[in-house]
C-alpha cells in the first residue's frame, strides 16, 4: 500500500488555492464597496438635483412676486393719475355749472359772495 506523500508540490498547490480564495474574497469586497459608493454618488446627485430644483422654484417665486408687485404699482400709479385728471375735469365742470347757474338765476349776487372761494 502506497502512502500518499505531502510534499512541496502539494503545499504550493494548497497555498495557491488559499491565495486564490483570499483574492476572490477581497475582489468581492472591493466590488461591493464600489457598488456602495456608486449608490451613494447617485443618491447625492439626486439630492443635489432636488436642491437645485427647489432653489430654482424659489428664485422663480421671488421674481414672479417682484414682477407682480411692480405691475401692481404701475397699475395703481396709472389709476391714481387718471383719477386726479378726472377730479380736475369734474372740478372744472362744477365751476362752469356754478357760473352758468348764477347767470341763469338772473339775480343780483353781492360781489363778496361771488368772489368767495368754494361757492
Amino acid at each position: 500500500m502506497a502512502r500518499p506523500e505531502f510534499g512541496i508540490r502539494e503545499a504550493m498547490i494548497l497555498a495557491l488555492i488559499v491565495a486564490c480564495g483570499v483574492l476572490a474574497w477581497r475582489t468581492e469586497a472591493i466590488a461591493k464597496e464600489r457598488d456602495d459608493f456608486g449608490r451613494q454618488a447617485i443618491a447625492e446627485r439626486q439630492a443635489r438635483a432636488a436642491t437645485e430644483l427647489s432653489l430654482n422654484a424659489l428664485k422663480y417665486q421671488v421674481a414672479s412676486g417682484q414682477l407682480n408687485s411692480d405691475v401692481h404699482e404701475n397699475i395703481i400709479d396709472t389709476k391714481i393719475a387718471d383719477a386726479q385728471k378726472r377730479a380736475e375735469e369734474l372740478e372744472h365742470q362744477a365751476e362752469t355749472l356754478r357760473q352758468e347757474k348764477v347767470r341763469e338765476a338772473n339775480c343780483v349776487t353781492p360781489k363778496s359772495i361771488r368772489n368767495a372761494e368754494g361757492l
